[in-house]
């Protein structure tokens, strides 16, 4: 059995670490201008009347909701500016936030950021992502994200592939030390020669090469598992839908069946 970090769970990790850091002055001023486009009738009423729906709240238990946010204020930055200046005097600190062009260029950079971790989240996150598709995932992050946060991508894509050899058999830690010290049999020319291959494809070469066939075996196996608990969450949730308050004597047999039937017809 192999037991292993969530991939979507650090992916995830990776945003809180660049909104709480460079970009947490700018979140916090985002979102105190959507609590009050939200909370307040009269910025509401002014949203129905421009047919803007209400803006979306980064909550905990929700991936990508930051993003959302973010991405709203930038989409809907000139019909935000028109409802603070007609409902708030030039006093209010969201009038004076709004004035400041600069939180909107922060927003844009934020957004350059967050944007392809909502994609890469988006991926990772599915009930058929495996970890060779993780591990091209995390690659293609690398390489899109800003020089000034791939540190940041490093941290957070190391945690993920660290996190299962602290747990994995004792027999495959001295190869797994060797692969990750790029040692004889996993020479250098290999790791800067197929970059482009995937996972497992790199691999089953490697097995040509002189690998260790048990730790190719071990390694394919390892690749073709699901990234990311995303899918189990979701099956708690259709549980929920179909065992509860109001029909609690269904049997484990019939309430399985009815969670895979909504799964299969709601894919």
């Amino acid at each position: 059995m192999h037991v292993y970090g969530c991939s979507a769970h650090f992916a995830n990790l990776l945003a809180k670490d660049i909104c709480s850091s460079d970009g947490k002055l700018a979140i916090s001023k985002i979102l105190t201008i959507v609590k009050y486009l939200r909370n307040t009738h009269a910025a509401v009423s002014k949203l129905d009347a421009k047919q803007m729906t209400k803006p979306p709240i980064p909550v905990e238990t929700r991936w990508n909701t930051q993003q959302a946010m973010v991405q709203y204020f930038i989409d809907n930055w000139m019909n935000i500016a028109c409802i603070v200046s007609e409902l708030l005097p030039k006093s209010n600190k969201i009038y004076r936030y709004m004035e400041d062009i600069q939180l909107k260029r922060a927003g844009m950079d934020l957004l350059e950021v967050l944007t392809p971790i909502k994609e890469a989240l988006d991926t990772l996150q599915r009930d058929d992502t495996t970890l060779s598709d993780a591990t091209e995932v995390w690659k293609q992050l690398l390489e899109t994200c800003p020089g000034l946060y791939k540190e940041n991508v490093v941290k957070r894509m190391n945690e993920a592939a660290l996190e299962y050899i602290r747990t994995c058999d004792n027999e495959i830690v001295p190869d797994v030390m060797k692969f990750l010290a790029k040692q004889c049999p996993y020479n250098m020319n290999l790791f800067e020669n197929y970059q482009s291959a995937s996972a497992t494809a790199w691999w089953i070469l490697g097995q040509r090469l002189g690998f260790p066939e048990k730790v190719v075996k071990f390694a394919v196996s390892l690749e073709s598992t699901v990234c990311s608990s995303g899918g189990l969450e979701r099956q708690f949730s259709t549980m929920g839908y179909t065992y509860g308050t109001l029909r609690t004597q269904l049997g484990v047999e019939r309430a399985g069946k009815l969670s895979f039937l909504y799964r299969q017809l709601n894919k």
